[in-house]
């Protein structure tokens, strides 16, 4: 049971290489000469996915509270944005105990072009209601089709040109 990011990221990567076998590459970034690299990557039916995770060990009392206790580093922002740019899907994973959420990071707010560090539980709830939330179940992360979901609910404008 994930009690920290650092478990929580084991958990939900080793989910997803179990659920997608060898149809799906999927490794963890760790250099630590190199800030801003996500927590992990994917590469699945030729599309790129970058996955900065954060766990959240106590959601906000309010809808209109800031959720992550560590937010996203500028460093972190712009590897996520370049990843999007280039083709690719940047991801913010957030864990809770049981249940997490998938925000693509086109779906981040954005001031002045800039994207700010942090999300409101208001909008955590509301990607979960978009097919993007990944339950817990019996110990084990569901993770079917997270990939395909994301894919799914992309912009046009994200999609590759045919």
């Amino acid at each position: 049971m994930a009690t920290n990011e650092s478990s929580f990221k084991k958990e939900f990567r080793d989910a997803l290489d179990k659920c997608y076998g060898t149809s799906a590459h999927i490794w963890t970034n760790n250099d630590m000469f190199r800030c801003g690299l996500p927590d992990f990557s994917a590469l699945y039916r030729s599309k790129y996915f970058a996955v900065e995770a954060k766990y959240v060990k106590e959601p906000p009392a309010r809808e209109t509270s800031k959720v992550l206790d560590h937010e996203l580093t500028a460093t972190q922002a712009t590897f996520l944005s370049k990843t999007q740019e280039s083709g690719g899907y940047g991801i913010v994973l957030i864990g809770f105990s049981d249940i997490a959420v998938a925000v693509p990071f086109w779906e981040w707010a954005f001031r002045d072009r800039i994207p700010e560090s942090n999300i409101t539980l208001e909008r955590v709830k509301l990607l979960s209601g978009r097919n993007l939330s990944f339950p817990k179940r019996k110990g084990h992360w569901d993770v079917s089709n997270l990939f395909e979901r994301i894919v799914g609910c992309a912009p046009s404008s994200l999609s590759p040109a045919s």
